[in-house]
Protein backbone atom coordinates (compact mmCIF):
# COMPACT_ATOMS: atom_id res chain seq x y z
CA UNK A 1 0.00 0.00 0.00
CA UNK A 2 2.83 2.31 0.52
CA UNK A 3 4.11 4.46 3.28
CA UNK A 4 2.19 7.74 1.47
CA UNK A 5 -1.27 6.03 1.34
CA UNK A 6 -0.94 4.45 5.22
CA UNK A 7 -0.44 8.27 6.31
CA UNK A 8 -2.99 9.45 4.23
CA UNK A 9 -5.39 6.65 5.68
CA UNK A 10 -4.15 7.62 9.32
CA UNK A 11 -5.00 11.45 8.50
CA UNK A 12 -8.33 10.51 7.22
CA UNK A 13 -9.10 8.46 10.44
CA UNK A 14 -8.12 11.20 12.53
CA UNK A 15 -10.17 13.96 10.70
CA UNK A 16 -13.14 11.86 10.56
CA UNK A 17 -12.86 11.17 14.51
CA UNK A 18 -12.33 14.65 15.45
CA UNK A 19 -15.24 15.38 13.26
CA UNK A 20 -13.42 18.28 11.27
CA UNK A 21 -14.92 19.20 7.82
CA UNK A 22 -12.59 18.40 4.79
CA UNK A 23 -13.56 21.75 2.56
CA UNK A 24 -12.73 20.20 -0.81
CA UNK A 25 -15.55 18.09 -0.73
CA UNK A 26 -17.90 21.15 -0.14
CA UNK A 27 -16.54 22.52 -3.66
CA UNK A 28 -17.11 18.96 -4.97
CA UNK A 29 -20.71 18.80 -3.70
CA UNK A 30 -21.29 22.26 -4.85
CA UNK A 31 -19.52 21.56 -8.37
CA UNK A 32 -22.05 18.76 -8.90
CA UNK A 33 -24.94 20.64 -8.04
CA UNK A 34 -24.05 23.36 -10.77
CA UNK A 35 -23.68 20.53 -13.28
CA UNK A 36 -26.93 18.62 -12.57
CA UNK A 37 -28.97 22.28 -13.35
CA UNK A 38 -26.57 22.47 -16.48
CA UNK A 39 -27.04 19.37 -18.04
CA UNK A 40 -31.31 19.58 -17.24
CA UNK A 41 -31.13 23.21 -18.83
CA UNK A 42 -29.52 21.46 -21.84
CA UNK A 43 -31.10 18.33 -22.22
CA UNK A 44 -34.65 20.72 -22.45
CA UNK A 45 -32.94 22.45 -25.02
CA UNK A 46 -32.28 19.00 -26.71
CA UNK A 47 -35.75 18.22 -26.26
CA UNK A 48 -36.80 22.03 -28.03
CA UNK A 49 -34.45 21.47 -31.26
CA UNK A 50 -35.74 17.50 -31.32
CA UNK A 51 -39.24 18.81 -31.54
CA UNK A 52 -38.56 20.82 -34.34
CA UNK A 53 -36.45 18.81 -37.00
CA UNK A 54 -37.39 21.32 -39.74
CA UNK A 55 -35.51 24.09 -38.30
CA UNK A 56 -31.57 24.01 -38.94
CA UNK A 57 -30.20 24.50 -35.43
CA UNK A 58 -26.72 22.85 -35.82
CA UNK A 59 -24.71 25.73 -33.88
CA UNK A 60 -26.82 25.36 -30.67
CA UNK A 61 -27.07 21.45 -31.08
CA UNK A 62 -23.19 21.50 -30.86
CA UNK A 63 -22.91 23.70 -28.21
CA UNK A 64 -25.41 22.19 -25.90
CA UNK A 65 -24.63 18.82 -26.64
CA UNK A 66 -21.21 19.42 -25.55
CA UNK A 67 -22.32 20.66 -22.43
CA UNK A 68 -24.09 18.15 -21.83
CA UNK A 69 -21.54 15.47 -22.37
CA UNK A 70 -19.50 17.92 -19.95
CA UNK A 71 -22.13 17.71 -16.84
CA UNK A 72 -24.13 14.67 -17.48
CA UNK A 73 -24.24 11.61 -14.74
CA UNK A 74 -23.51 14.68 -12.07
CA UNK A 75 -25.93 12.57 -9.78
CA UNK A 76 -22.83 9.73 -9.85
CA UNK A 77 -20.82 12.54 -8.09
CA UNK A 78 -23.27 12.98 -5.42
CA UNK A 79 -22.95 8.99 -4.68
CA UNK A 80 -19.45 9.52 -4.77
CA UNK A 81 -19.25 11.99 -2.23
CA UNK A 82 -21.94 10.16 -0.49
CA UNK A 83 -19.79 7.04 -0.22
CA UNK A 84 -16.69 9.25 1.66
CA UNK A 85 -19.58 10.47 4.47
CA UNK A 86 -21.44 7.22 5.08
CA UNK A 87 -19.13 4.36 4.18
CA UNK A 88 -16.14 5.40 6.30
CA UNK A 89 -15.08 3.55 9.52
CA UNK A 90 -14.55 6.38 11.72
CA UNK A 91 -17.75 8.01 11.27
CA UNK A 92 -20.78 6.91 13.99
CA UNK A 93 -23.63 5.71 11.21
CA UNK A 94 -25.95 3.32 12.82
CA UNK A 95 -29.03 2.07 11.21
CA UNK A 96 -31.44 4.47 13.61
CA UNK A 97 -29.36 7.06 12.65
CA UNK A 98 -29.71 6.24 8.81
CA UNK A 99 -33.53 5.62 9.13
CA UNK A 100 -34.49 8.11 11.67
CA UNK A 101 -32.07 11.47 10.38
CA UNK A 102 -31.48 10.49 6.19
CA UNK A 103 -34.55 8.13 5.18
CA UNK A 104 -37.48 10.24 6.76
CA UNK A 105 -36.08 13.58 5.62
CA UNK A 106 -35.57 12.67 2.25
CA UNK A 107 -38.51 10.77 2.31
CA UNK A 108 -40.40 13.66 3.18
CA UNK A 109 -39.04 15.93 0.62
CA UNK A 110 -39.84 13.43 -1.84
CA UNK A 111 -43.82 13.44 -1.54
CA UNK A 112 -43.43 17.19 -0.86
CA UNK A 113 -41.75 18.06 -4.28
CA UNK A 114 -44.28 15.42 -6.27
CA UNK A 115 -46.93 17.68 -5.14
CA UNK A 116 -45.41 20.96 -6.29
CA UNK A 117 -44.21 19.94 -9.50
CA UNK A 118 -47.75 18.26 -10.34
CA UNK A 119 -49.18 21.42 -9.70
CA UNK A 120 -47.17 22.83 -11.80
CA UNK A 121 -47.41 20.49 -14.64
CA UNK A 122 -51.61 20.58 -14.17
CA UNK A 123 -50.73 24.83 -14.47
CA UNK A 124 -48.89 24.77 -17.60
CA UNK A 125 -49.61 21.83 -19.49
CA UNK A 126 -53.02 19.97 -18.68
CA UNK A 127 -56.30 21.26 -19.77
CA UNK A 128 -58.44 19.96 -17.25
CA UNK A 129 -59.88 21.44 -14.41
CA UNK A 130 -58.05 21.12 -11.19
CA UNK A 131 -59.51 18.30 -9.24
CA UNK A 132 -57.68 16.34 -6.02
CA UNK A 133 -57.88 13.12 -8.23
CA UNK A 134 -56.19 14.85 -10.93
CA UNK A 135 -53.43 16.37 -8.62
CA UNK A 136 -52.72 12.72 -7.47
CA UNK A 137 -52.43 11.49 -10.38
CA UNK A 138 -50.07 13.98 -11.80
CA UNK A 139 -48.20 13.35 -8.44
CA UNK A 140 -47.71 9.97 -9.51
CA UNK A 141 -45.88 10.83 -12.40
CA UNK A 142 -42.21 11.15 -11.07
CA UNK A 143 -40.59 14.44 -12.46
CA UNK A 144 -37.27 14.18 -14.16
CA UNK A 145 -34.81 14.72 -11.73
CA UNK A 146 -36.51 13.26 -8.98
CA UNK A 147 -35.69 9.57 -9.47
CA UNK A 148 -32.72 10.70 -7.24
CA UNK A 149 -34.61 10.55 -4.28
CA UNK A 150 -36.27 7.00 -4.49
CA UNK A 151 -32.68 5.76 -5.47
CA UNK A 152 -31.08 7.32 -2.67
CA UNK A 153 -33.49 5.87 -0.19
CA UNK A 154 -32.29 2.69 -1.54
CA UNK A 155 -28.80 3.45 -0.96
CA UNK A 156 -29.21 4.51 2.66
CA UNK A 157 -31.21 0.95 3.04
CA UNK A 158 -27.86 -0.75 2.21
CA UNK A 159 -25.78 1.80 4.12
CA UNK A 160 -24.78 -0.76 6.85
CA UNK A 161 -24.78 -3.49 4.74
CA UNK A 162 -21.80 -1.50 2.62
CA UNK A 163 -19.81 -0.25 5.17
CA UNK A 164 -19.33 -3.75 6.36
CA UNK A 165 -17.62 -4.12 3.11
CA UNK A 166 -15.24 -1.15 3.44
CA UNK A 167 -14.77 -1.53 7.47
CA UNK A 168 -12.84 -5.52 6.08
CA UNK A 169 -11.93 -4.74 2.31
CA UNK A 170 -8.30 -4.48 1.40
CA UNK A 171 -7.04 -2.64 -1.24
CA UNK A 172 -6.96 -5.41 -3.65
CA UNK A 173 -10.35 -6.51 -3.18
CA UNK A 174 -10.90 -2.55 -3.62
CA UNK A 175 -9.06 -2.99 -7.05
CA UNK A 176 -10.89 -5.96 -7.75
CA UNK A 177 -14.53 -4.51 -7.79
CA UNK A 178 -13.33 -1.14 -9.92
CA UNK A 179 -12.11 -3.75 -12.35
CA UNK A 180 -15.83 -5.67 -11.79
CA UNK A 181 -17.57 -1.85 -12.78
CA UNK A 182 -14.99 -1.17 -15.49
CA UNK A 183 -15.93 -4.60 -17.45
CA UNK A 184 -19.46 -4.25 -16.94
CA UNK A 185 -19.69 -0.52 -17.88
CA UNK A 186 -17.59 -1.07 -21.07
CA UNK A 187 -19.98 -4.02 -21.94
CA UNK A 188 -23.12 -2.00 -21.31
CA UNK A 189 -21.03 0.86 -23.49
CA UNK A 190 -21.27 -1.58 -26.35
CA UNK A 191 -25.09 -2.45 -25.66
CA UNK A 192 -25.97 1.22 -25.76
CA UNK A 193 -24.56 1.87 -28.68
CA UNK A 194 -26.29 -1.85 -30.76
CA UNK A 195 -29.07 -0.55 -29.76
CA UNK A 196 -29.40 2.30 -31.70
CA UNK A 197 -28.62 0.65 -34.93
CA UNK A 198 -31.85 -1.96 -36.23
CA UNK A 199 -28.86 -4.51 -37.85
CA UNK A 200 -28.37 -8.31 -37.65
CA UNK A 201 -24.76 -7.86 -35.92
CA UNK A 202 -25.83 -5.19 -33.13
CA UNK A 203 -28.97 -7.55 -32.39
CA UNK A 204 -26.37 -10.44 -32.29
CA UNK A 205 -24.06 -8.42 -29.95
CA UNK A 206 -26.45 -7.14 -27.78
CA UNK A 207 -27.94 -10.89 -27.05
CA UNK A 208 -24.47 -11.98 -26.10
CA UNK A 209 -23.55 -9.00 -23.64
CA UNK A 210 -26.97 -9.98 -22.17
CA UNK A 211 -26.37 -13.22 -21.02
CA UNK A 212 -23.29 -11.57 -18.66
CA UNK A 213 -23.77 -10.54 -15.63
CA UNK A 214 -23.36 -6.91 -16.88
CA UNK A 215 -27.12 -5.71 -15.40
CA UNK A 216 -26.23 -7.04 -12.23
CA UNK A 217 -22.44 -5.29 -11.48
CA UNK A 218 -23.57 -1.75 -13.02
CA UNK A 219 -25.91 -0.40 -9.93
CA UNK A 220 -25.23 3.00 -8.05
CA UNK A 221 -23.95 1.41 -4.82
CA UNK A 222 -20.79 0.92 -6.67
CA UNK A 223 -20.34 4.79 -6.89
CA UNK A 224 -20.68 5.33 -3.60
CA UNK A 225 -18.00 2.32 -2.32
CA UNK A 226 -15.66 3.81 -5.56
CA UNK A 227 -16.00 7.31 -3.97
CA UNK A 228 -14.71 6.43 -0.63
CA UNK A 229 -11.83 4.44 -2.09
CA UNK A 230 -10.86 6.92 -4.49
CA UNK A 231 -10.57 9.48 -1.23
CA UNK A 232 -9.27 7.07 1.30
CA UNK A 233 -6.56 5.70 -1.01
CA UNK A 234 -5.50 8.34 -3.21
CA UNK A 235 -3.77 7.37 -6.10
CA UNK A 236 -0.21 8.59 -6.69
CA UNK A 237 0.78 11.88 -9.28
CA UNK A 238 1.69 9.36 -12.01
CA UNK A 239 -1.75 7.52 -11.41
CA UNK A 240 -3.30 10.58 -11.20
CA UNK A 241 -2.18 12.18 -14.72
CA UNK A 242 -3.19 8.77 -16.34
CA UNK A 243 -6.86 9.01 -15.32
CA UNK A 244 -6.93 12.62 -16.31
CA UNK A 245 -5.96 11.77 -19.67
CA UNK A 246 -8.68 8.90 -19.70
CA UNK A 247 -11.48 11.39 -18.09
CA UNK A 248 -10.63 13.70 -21.06
CA UNK A 249 -10.52 10.80 -23.59
CA UNK A 250 -14.32 9.45 -21.79
CA UNK A 251 -15.10 13.52 -22.29
CA UNK A 252 -14.13 13.30 -26.07
CA UNK A 253 -15.67 9.81 -26.37
CA UNK A 254 -19.21 11.07 -25.32
CA UNK A 255 -19.38 14.16 -27.78
CA UNK A 256 -17.61 11.78 -30.77
CA UNK A 257 -20.32 9.03 -30.25
CA UNK A 258 -23.07 11.74 -29.42
CA UNK A 259 -21.66 13.15 -32.56
CA UNK A 260 -22.09 9.85 -35.02
CA UNK A 261 -25.68 9.46 -33.47
CA UNK A 262 -26.82 12.85 -34.78
CA UNK A 263 -25.30 12.29 -37.54
CA UNK A 264 -26.59 8.50 -38.42
CA UNK A 265 -29.65 8.00 -36.64
CA UNK A 266 -30.63 11.58 -36.56
CA UNK A 267 -31.03 10.88 -32.75
CA UNK A 268 -30.21 14.68 -30.97
CA UNK A 269 -30.72 13.45 -27.52
CA UNK A 270 -28.64 10.45 -26.80
CA UNK A 271 -29.73 10.24 -23.48
CA UNK A 272 -29.06 6.45 -22.82
CA UNK A 273 -25.79 6.74 -24.24
CA UNK A 274 -24.64 9.67 -21.81
CA UNK A 275 -26.21 7.64 -19.22
CA UNK A 276 -24.79 6.70 -15.73
CA UNK A 277 -23.51 3.12 -16.68
CA UNK A 278 -21.04 4.03 -19.46
CA UNK A 279 -17.51 3.99 -19.59
CA UNK A 280 -16.81 7.47 -21.16
CA UNK A 281 -18.74 8.97 -18.30
CA UNK A 282 -17.25 6.60 -15.54
CA UNK A 283 -13.94 8.11 -16.25
CA UNK A 284 -14.55 11.39 -17.26
CA UNK A 285 -16.58 11.65 -13.45
CA UNK A 286 -12.95 9.72 -12.03
CA UNK A 287 -11.13 12.00 -12.97
CA UNK A 288 -13.13 15.03 -12.18
CA UNK A 289 -13.87 13.65 -8.28
CA UNK A 290 -9.65 12.96 -8.43
CA UNK A 291 -8.81 16.63 -9.39
CA UNK A 292 -11.29 18.63 -7.14
CA UNK A 293 -10.47 16.74 -3.90
CA UNK A 294 -6.86 16.30 -4.83
CA UNK A 295 -6.44 20.52 -6.17
CA UNK A 296 -8.60 22.03 -3.30
CA UNK A 297 -6.88 19.59 -0.38
CA UNK A 298 -3.86 21.47 -1.10
CA UNK A 299 -5.31 24.94 -1.52
CA UNK A 300 -5.89 27.56 1.86
CA UNK A 301 -8.80 28.86 2.19
CA UNK A 302 -9.66 31.73 4.54
CA UNK A 303 -12.33 32.06 6.91
CA UNK A 304 -14.78 34.04 4.72
CA UNK A 305 -14.88 31.68 2.04
CA UNK A 306 -15.19 28.30 3.96
CA UNK A 307 -18.31 29.98 5.31
CA UNK A 308 -19.64 30.54 2.23
CA UNK A 309 -18.59 27.45 1.08
CA UNK A 310 -20.60 25.99 3.65
CA UNK A 311 -23.46 27.59 2.93
CA UNK A 312 -23.62 26.86 -0.25
CA UNK A 313 -22.95 22.71 -0.11
CA UNK A 314 -25.47 23.05 2.36
CA UNK A 315 -27.78 24.49 -0.04
CA UNK A 316 -27.24 21.91 -2.98
CA UNK A 317 -30.22 19.18 -1.89
CA UNK A 318 -32.91 22.39 -1.84
CA UNK A 319 -31.47 23.63 -5.21
CA UNK A 320 -31.27 19.89 -6.92
CA UNK A 321 -35.23 19.74 -5.53
CA UNK A 322 -36.21 23.56 -6.47
CA UNK A 323 -34.02 23.75 -10.28
CA UNK A 324 -36.37 22.34 -12.43
CA UNK A 325 -39.40 24.93 -11.22
CA UNK A 326 -37.70 27.85 -13.09
CA UNK A 327 -36.23 26.20 -16.04
CA UNK A 328 -39.58 24.52 -16.85
CA UNK A 329 -41.10 27.88 -16.47
CA UNK A 330 -38.49 29.49 -18.81
CA UNK A 331 -38.93 27.06 -21.46
CA UNK A 332 -42.48 27.57 -21.53
CA UNK A 333 -42.27 30.97 -21.32
CA UNK A 334 -39.63 30.90 -23.82
CA UNK A 335 -37.32 34.03 -22.07
CA UNK A 336 -34.99 35.28 -23.71
CA UNK A 337 -35.44 32.80 -26.80
CA UNK A 338 -34.70 33.89 -30.14
CA UNK A 339 -36.93 32.61 -33.38
CA UNK A 340 -38.04 30.22 -30.76
CA UNK A 341 -35.20 28.78 -29.24
CA UNK A 342 -32.91 29.86 -26.21
CA UNK A 343 -29.44 30.80 -27.38
CA UNK A 344 -25.89 28.91 -26.01
CA UNK A 345 -25.44 32.40 -23.84
CA UNK A 346 -28.67 32.31 -22.38
CA UNK A 347 -28.80 28.92 -21.10
CA UNK A 348 -25.19 29.45 -19.76
CA UNK A 349 -27.01 32.78 -17.86
CA UNK A 350 -29.93 30.28 -17.05
CA UNK A 351 -27.63 28.41 -15.20
CA UNK A 352 -25.85 30.46 -12.92
CA UNK A 353 -29.37 32.63 -12.04
CA UNK A 354 -31.26 29.32 -11.43
CA UNK A 355 -28.05 28.25 -9.02
CA UNK A 356 -27.32 31.42 -7.57
CA UNK A 357 -31.31 31.77 -6.76
CA UNK A 358 -31.31 28.25 -5.15
CA UNK A 359 -28.88 29.31 -3.00
CA UNK A 360 -30.16 32.90 -1.95
CA UNK A 361 -33.61 31.21 -1.59
CA UNK A 362 -32.41 27.94 0.76
CA UNK A 363 -30.25 30.70 2.95
CA UNK A 364 -32.90 32.95 3.33
CA UNK A 365 -35.65 30.28 4.02
CA UNK A 366 -33.77 27.15 5.48
CA UNK A 367 -30.54 28.52 7.20
CA UNK A 368 -31.34 32.44 7.98
CA UNK A 369 -34.46 31.52 9.55
CA UNK A 370 -34.37 28.89 12.47
CA UNK A 371 -36.26 26.11 11.41
CA UNK A 372 -37.70 26.09 15.67
CA UNK A 373 -39.79 29.34 15.34
CA UNK A 374 -40.84 28.09 11.71
CA UNK A 375 -42.25 25.11 13.02
CA UNK A 376 -43.81 27.31 15.88
CA UNK A 377 -45.43 29.63 13.22
CA UNK A 378 -46.80 26.70 10.71
CA UNK A 379 -47.92 24.94 13.97
CA UNK A 380 -49.82 28.46 15.02
CA UNK A 381 -51.25 28.24 11.90
CA UNK A 382 -52.59 25.03 11.69
CA UNK A 383 -53.52 24.64 15.32
CA UNK A 384 -54.32 27.89 16.96
CA UNK A 385 -55.34 26.97 20.35
CA UNK A 386 -51.95 24.53 20.32
CA UNK A 387 -50.75 26.69 22.95
CA UNK A 388 -53.97 26.67 25.74
CA UNK A 389 -54.38 22.71 24.78
CA UNK A 390 -50.92 21.78 25.80
CA UNK A 391 -51.43 23.86 28.81
CA UNK A 392 -54.45 22.51 30.13
CA UNK A 393 -52.67 18.56 29.71
CA UNK A 394 -50.20 19.27 31.91
CA UNK A 395 -52.56 20.64 34.46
Amino acid sequence: MGEERIETIENRRVMFGRGERDYSVDVMRSISCLMVVAVHVASMTLTKIDAVPDVDNTALWTDTIMLKCATVSATNLFLMISGIFFLSPERNVTISKVWSKNLLKLALAYVLWSILYALLRIYYYDPRPYTPDLLFQEALIQETHLWYIPMMLGIYVLVPLMRVFTAHATRKEYLYMIGLLIGAMTLNTVVTICGYYETETSANIITIISRTPTAALCQYPFYCILGYFLYTYPPKVKTRVVIYILGLAGLAFCFYTAGILHDDAGINNPIEFLGKFTIGILAKNTALFILVITLFSKVRMGKAFKVVLSKISAATLFVYLYHMVPVRIIFKEQWLFVDGFPTFKGLLLYIILIYAAGIIISFLFLQLIPWVKMRNVILDLVWPNRKLWVTRKKK
